[in-house]
């Protein structure tokens, strides 16, 4: 009822179990998008062979989203990480490694991915390292003497972790350097956000004959 509601109101239809495959691409600029016809098995999105449809249009606007990419040593579930609790964001097979958003919901929406990484946050914070909010009302002084003890019983548990193997550690940096220098990242975050930042809409309109 809402989106039909939306469509009647602001006129725009809507194409059910269709997924962008490619793109349409005239004298070197975006033309449109080729769509393939999808279809849902259970909790799997399959697609169907032969079913591409190429869709033409001067303006293309894409939500962001995201899934993600396959991890050694890190079980998955489809498009999803293999998760032993959704509350807690535990990743199955791994004691201390936990998820959040996207990953673990699936929804693909940012205010529940921000809800729930809040939750989980809260959780790993209260139940795996046993701490309280100091700033919730009534804390005094014995509290602050809890929560001291607390913050010992985290540096101890911190200080029993075996510290990963020189190897272990190098072989992180160099996957963070690899997928740095996939997205053209040489360490200057400031220069490297103005180089990728998007055309706006105002420039669009600047350079065009459509005046608001």
């Amino acid at each position: 009822r809402i989106l039909k509601n939306y469509q009647e109101k602001y006129l725009f239809q809507v194409k059910e179990n269709h997924l962008p495959v490619d793109k349409v691409v005239i004298d070197d600029r975006l033309a449109g998008l080729v769509f393939a016809r999808t279809m849902v098995k259970g909790d799997r999105l399959t697609v169907l062979p032969g079913s591409t449809t190429r869709i033409h249009s001067p303006l293309v606007i894409s939500s962001i989203g995201s899934i993600p990419e396959p991890l050694p040593n890190i079980s998955a579930r489809g498009d999803f990480l293999a998760i032993r609790n959704a509350d807690t964001g535990e990743v199955e097979g791994h004691d201390s490694v936990f998820a959040l958003g996207n990953a673990v919901t699936g929804r693909g929406n940012i205010k529940e991915s921000q809800t729930h990484g809040r939750q989980v946050s809260e959780k790993i914070i209260r139940d795996f390292l046993e701490w309280e909010n100091p700033d919730s009302e009534g804390y005094d002084l014995h509290e602050a003497k809890e929560t001291s003890k607390r913050i010992r019983n985290i540096s101890d548990q911190i200080e029993k972790k075996r510290p990963l193997p020189a190897e272990k550690i190098h072989s992180i940096i160099q996957h963070i350097r690899a997928w740095q220098q996939r997205a053209g990242y040489d360490g200057d975050y400031s220069a490297w956000i103005t180089k990728h930042r998007p055309v706006r809409l105002e420039e669009m309109l600047q350079n065009s004959d459509i005046r608001l």
